[in-house]
Parts: C-alpha cells; sequence; structure tokens
C-alpha cells in the first residue's frame, strides 16, 4: 500500500485555489471599472467648472486692466476691445466642439475651451440693464460687468460674469438712491 504525502497540495485544490483567487481578482477590476465609468460624468462637471473659473478670472483681470472711466471700450455680441497701453480685447468663437474664448492683453493671449455650444454671447452689464452693444448711444452710463450667456433648451444660462469696476472722481458724491454720482466742489 502506498504512503500518503501530506506535505503538499494536489492539482485539483491548486486549480480550486487559482480560480478562487482569479475570480477575486477579476471582480475587484470589473468593481473599478464600474466606479471609474460612474465618475466619469463627475470628473467632466469638474474640468467644466474649472474651466469656466479660470476664464471667469481671466476676463476679471482684463476688466481690471481698463482704466476708470474708460470710453475706448467698444463691444458687441462676440467680443470687445478696449485701449491698455496697447490693445486689450476678449473674443468669442464658436467652433465646432463647443465656444473658444479668446482672452489678449498687451503681454500674452490665452484660450480657454467653454463647455456652451455655438450660439454664446456676451451682454454689457449697467445699473439699468444688460445690452448686447457697448456703448449705448442713447445713454451716459458705466459698464458694471460683463456676462458670457448660452442658449439652452430652458432660455438662456450665465457661463460666467465678470465686473468692471467704476473709479468716480474725487469730488463725487455717490447718491445710493439714484445709483449717481454728484459732483461737489472741493
Amino acid at each position: 500500500m502506498p504512503r500518503s504525502n501530506e506535505d503538499g497540495y494536489t492539482l485539483a485544490e491548486a486549480l480550486a485555489a487559482l480560480l478562487i483567487i482569479g475570480l477575486a481578482v477579476g471582480g475587484l477590476v470589473e468593481g473599478a471599472r464600474l466606479i471609474g465609468r460612474m465618475q466619469a460624468p463627475t470628473v467632466g462637471a469638474v474640468r467644466e467648472t474649472r474651466d469656466l473659473r479660470q476664464a471667469e478670472a481671466a476676463v476679471a483681470a482684463l476688466l481690471a486692466r481698463r482704466p476708470g472711466n474708460d470710453r475706448t471700450l467698444r463691444g458687441d455680441p462676440k467680443g470687445f476691445t478696449f485701449d491698455c497701453g496697447g490693445v486689450c480685447s476678449l473674443e468669442v468663437r464658436d467652433e465646432a466642439g463647443g465656444t473658444t474664448l479668446l482672452v489678449r492683453n498687451q503681454t500674452a493671449t490665452r484660450r480657454y475651451a467653454l463647455p456652451a455650444g455655438p450660439g454664446a454671447n456676451l451682454l454689457y452689464d449697467t445699473r439699468n440693464g444688460r445690452y448686447d452693444r457697448w456703448p449705448l448711444e442713447t445713454q451716459d452710463v458705466s459698464l458694471r460687468g460683463v456676462a458670457l450667456v448660452a442658449p439652452t433648451a430652458e432660455g438662456e444660462v450665465a457661463l460666467l460674469a465678470a465686473h468692471s469696476w467704476i473709479e468716480h472722481p474725487k469730488t463725487c458724491a455717490f447718491d445710493m438712491v439714484s445709483k449717481t454720482c454728484r459732483t461737489t466742489a472741493q
């Protein structure tokens, strides 16, 4: 009678162990793949938000270069330019993949790909309303900001908004009711 050896595993036991390990690893890989697919929309939304925030900061920095009470700003729904010791401009381009924003200042040009489809336009904000052209021929008002809006099924949505700071003369007595500056003698 042959002696049984208890020192090792049989072939069947080794194959069963490999099968169990393989199934466990396969389950982990498939679980990680499923989590990755579920996170893809979130990662895309975070990336779009970051890109919009960077573009908004660039537009705000561009408007900050504008001298106080500057009258050289000229704009339409697809962009604006003004004199900042050179030419500063913003351009909205409709492209096949979406909307591209070009921000130019004296030293550099930056390009921002935005998540909106074609049709995004600039609006110029004053205390009296929002307009698609600047300057206004009918009123003498100050530019308070610029917004980039895009059409959606529900209407228009603002992608970004940047404020333009208004500098008043030293002789200004600002009236909070009428939101105007009354000049006083010094």
